[in-house]
């Protein structure tokens, strides 16, 4: 297979401008991503992505789904913001032939969209007002989504937030053992077979129809925000896992990525704790702008989905960990199961203050009733 260069693979799309620099973006790890820096004035910089097809199974479903998003999101900021537009949003550009993407015969699938030029990502949250402003976007964004039919939007990933399908793979690796690695884990195994149950909860209540299904993010790390210069809201990014899910999906993966400012590859887990104040923060920022869209149940357990969202990401890890880090990249050979190990103790102590996650998530559902 011969592999196209990023020159040749641009003149397949509707773009303006010249281009004499090309920069790989080092960040991310699904997809292979080149800045395109424009040098005619007035013309906007591009962002050239090449597709991971092996984990998007189905690219034009992936991609009629981004293009119903962006859309959508658009238009719906137009309407609010008619003659000041704050925020932004995700722009693809037409590829020669008016479609979202671009095929090489040899199944090579790339896109394009507008660089949003003066913005920062922020890997590790420094403090609360970074939180706050990051999940004001992630609530902006579901409440933009929200008179968006669910059956509009397709599944990109299937099973991706489904934790009985993520233990099923988890007690598979640990039966085949493959690398002798079990051995090791037989501790993280034990906790993981008696929290399973408790954990699930979120889950059956979405299963039995008791929290309603929406379009969500479904990846809401802190860094799938972008910020202005300024440190405010800007742009949510990383769209490819938008599709049906549950709220508690979104806010449990954003508290878990923010409730601390520790690596996620922590070796010394006395120093993880929670920081309520950036719960705190996360939790007003999100509902002030979605929290009029929660019905009782989903403000029942809210609460429960940190210690899900972080435990399903423990056992993701450690199942990565037995089979040979498949999935996930590594920078040293255990870097899975110390990553692991920090998501279980995380939803551990998530699971444990409890009770003080809902005194803070109630005094923000009093101003909604």
């Amino acid at each position: 297979m011969t592999i196209a260069s990023p020159a040749n693979i641009i003149q397949h799309f509707r773009i303006k401008g010249s281009f004499q620099k090309i920069i790989p973006v080092t960040k991310g790890h699904i997809h292979q991503t080149y800045h395109l820096i424009n040098h005619a004035p007035g013309y906007p910089d591009y962002l050239l992505q090449k597709i991971n097809h092996s984990i998007f199974k189905d690219v034009p479903l992936l991609m009629d789904n981004l293009k119903i998003i962006t859309h959508h999101v658009t238009q719906r900021l137009k309407d609010l913001y008619p003659s000041h537009l704050p925020r932004t949003s995700l722009t693809l550009i037409p590829s020669n032939d008016g479609g979202s993407y671009y095929q090489k015969k040899d199944q090579e699938y790339w896109r394009v969209f507008i660089f949003i030029k003066d913005h920062q990502v922020i890997e590790q949250v420094e403090n609360p007002d970074q939180v706050y402003q990051g999940a004001k976007m992630y609530g902006e964004f579901l409440r933009l989504l929200s008179d968006l039919k669910v059956d509009q939007i397709k599944t990109t990933i299937p099973h991706f937030h489904d934790l009985e399908m993520r233990l099923k793979l988890f007690f598979n690796a640990v039966e085949r053992d493959p690398l002798g690695r079990v051995k090791k884990v037989s501790k993280e195994i034990k906790h993981i077979q008696t929290s399973a149950h408790n954990m699930g909860t979120v889950q059956r209540l979405g299963k039995a129809g008791k929290i309603p299904l929406r379009i969500t993010h479904n990846d809401t790390k802190f860094n799938n925000v972008l910020l202005d210069e300024k440190g405010k809201g800007l742009c949510v990014i990383d769209l490819d896992t938008t599709m049906p899910g549950y709220l508690q999906f979104d806010f449990g993966d954003g508290v878990r990525s923010s409730v601390h400012n520790l690596p996620e590859d922590l070796r010394d887990l006395s120093q993880l704790d929670l920081n309520l104040e950036n719960f705190e923060a996360f939790t007003q920022g999100y509902l002030e702008k979605a929290g009029d869209l929660l019905i009782p149940a989903d403000w029942d357990c809210l609460s429960l989905s940190p210690a899900f969202m972080s435990f399903m990401m423990g056992v993701r890890f450690l199942t990565d960990y037995i089979v040979g880090d498949e999935y996930y990249k590594t920078k040293y050979p255990d870097q899975n199961l110390t990553r692991a190990r920090t998501q279980l103790r995380l939803a551990k102590i998530l699971n444990e203050r409890r009770s003080d996650l809902e005194c803070i998530i109630n005094k923000f559902r009093s101003n909604k009733n």
